[in-house]
């Protein structure tokens, strides 16, 4: 249990510093410690997926196989802070690894540890999944109910956790201006309590808001924060989405010499470092940028090379969506 700890700390440290490769291998060789396998490959992953759907299926429709044993609660609390971490990383990079640690966190808790902080960040990662779906419906519900169990047991860090990603619930729903109310009351909550790593997430989802709102002048305020924040911690995945705001700010603000030289910095970083997801969003606003300015092959090239990185790869549709309109329009432009 010591060693799985260690690697527990190292994991988040990883997360926190936005190296997604060395938290996973951390992560893996910790779980390992607990009797966890964490698979990686498509095959094994695709199996475990199944199998967690179906443990989480049958409590319904059995009841009488729901039991609740409480042996070995520190194990089942351990495991699940693992997989919140690695929940985190495969929010941002892999789908079907989020998927999977998501069903798992939600059956290892419900059966082991009902009332407690990890249940709740599981009902939370369960509403995030069908947040993804999208099962908005099913999502709210779920969300209500991790932050009333957040509350009742009064940790006020993850209490803010669930305000930010209700916050992401209404921003994907498009209420741009109920998503800012949830994120400013999760920085009060960060704000208070001295979260850094949680006022700089809170900020960097605020941006975003305020983009698709066209309060630019107040989207840049913030980010300047947020890559300022993001370079004090060492997160090389936080001063990477700055950068790649700061392109799509400047973008939608007609300003594209300083629109293409942020997402240079941005695609600079993320090739060195791997961070696939903002590489294909980067990629993608360039492409706009271009196909805007009437460089048609140059537009094409760039969203294609953003194409397959997401075909390649596992990220979130709803940050890759316009990809393929962009890339259709381009295509129409030059044929």
């Amino acid at each position: 249990m010591d060693k799985a700890i260690v690697f527990k700390k190292i994991t988040e440290a990883y997360f926190k510093k936005g190296d997604w490769e060395r938290s996973e291998k951390n992560g893996k060789a910790g779980l390992h410690f607990l009797g966890e396998i964490l698979p990686l490959k498509k095959v094994p992953l695709v199996v475990s997926i199944i199998k967690e759907l179906s443990v989480h299926l049958l409590p319904s429709l059995l009841p009488e196989l729901n039991t609740r044993r409480k042996k070995n609660a520190e194990k089942y609390h351990t495991i699940i802070q693992f997989y919140h971490s690695l929940g985190w990383v495969y929010g941002l990079n892999d789908t079907l690894k989020f998927i999977r640690t998501t069903l798992r966190m939600l059956n290892l808790s419900g059966k082991h540890i009902p009332r407690t902080i990890e249940r709740a960040a599981s009902l939370m990662g369960y509403a995030t999944l069908c947040m993804v779906i999208p099962l908005f419906k099913r999502s709210i519900k779920y969300h209500q109910k991790a932050f009333e169990l957040f509350q009742e047991l009064d940790y006020q860090p993850v209490v803010g956790e669930s305000l930010q990603f209700i916050g992401l619930f209404y921003q994907w729903k498009g209420d741009y201006q109920r998503s800012i109310d949830h994120y400013q009351k999760s920085l009060e909550v960060f704000e208070k309590i001295g979260d850094i790593n949680g006022i700089k997430f809170t900020y960097n989802n605020l941006v975003m808001n305020y983009i698709y709102l066209s309060d630019y002048k107040t989207a840049q305020s913030i980010n300047g924060k947020f890559i300022g924040l993001a370079k004090k911690l060492g997160d090389i995945y936080g001063e990477c989405s700055a950068w790649d705001g700061y392109g799509e700010i400047y973008h939608e603000s007609g300003n594209y010499k300083k629109a293409n030289e942020c997402l240079n910095k941005s695609l600079k970083l993320a090739e060195e470092n791997n961070i696939g997801l903002v590489q294909c969003t980067s990629t993608i606003n360039k492409g706009k940028i271009y196909l805007e300015q009437g460089e048609i092959d140059m537009a094409i090239l760039h969203l294609e090379t953003a194409r397959h990185l997401y075909e390649n790869n596992n990220y979130f549709d709803q940050y890759t969506v316009q990809l393929y309109p962009f890339l259709a329009k381009a295509l129409i432009e030059k044929y």
